[in-house]
């Protein structure tokens, strides 16, 4: 088969035949090129790439396949093909000088966004002076060797009285 189908059985027969141009293996082979620079992942996005044009592109854009066993295609491209699987593949073969901003001040949501990491601060505590019962436990800067982590939730939602209350809203 030149794509992964949906679905296989436990002895690796076609179960479900769609293949709806996933971001998954490509967003894998992006991080795994990013994490260990094998050129190995570069070939692998090359044969995604090729697959891509000479098996799912349609005269305006790409298709989805219907069965990877007939490559017959579907009538439809849902947005996570643009959105998230070119993105990756893009990132693949982009070098880092040549995007228009520093891709390792971002990290990656489940759906491709990018969430800056300058959201993130020093502390909890250097980021918001709290001055209440709730927080004293917490010492300034006692995770500065977590400067770029997760995003403070008291600094993005300073006017709440608990994280658990901040992320609900």
């Amino acid at each position: 088969h030149h794509f992964l189908p949906e679905a296989i059985t436990s002895d690796f027969q076609v179960h479900w035949g769609q293949h709806f141009l996933r971001p998954e293996f490509v967003e894998s082979t992006y991080f795994l090129y990013k994490a260990t620079k094998d050129p190995h992942y570069l070939e692998v996005g090359k044969k995604v790439l090729k697959a891509l044009q000479k098996h799912a592109r349609v005269t305006c854009g790409y298709a989805a396949v219907k069965d990877v066993r007939t490559m017959k295609h579907e009538d439809r491209m849902d947005s996570f093909v643009l959105s998230e699987t070119f993105k990756y593949l893009y990132l693949l073969f982009s070098k880092d000088e040549e995007l228009f901003l520093d891709i390792n001040q971002f990290v990656f949501t489940t759906e491709a966004h990018l969430l800056p990491l300058s959201l993130a601060r020093l502390s909890n505590s250097t980021v918001v002076p709290v001055e209440d019962e709730y927080h004293e436990f917490l010492d300034a800067d006692e995770d500065v060797e977590f400067a770029q982590a997760c995003p403070s939730t008291r600094y993005m939602f300073p006017d709440h009285l608990s994280t658990v209350e901040a992320a609900a809203s």
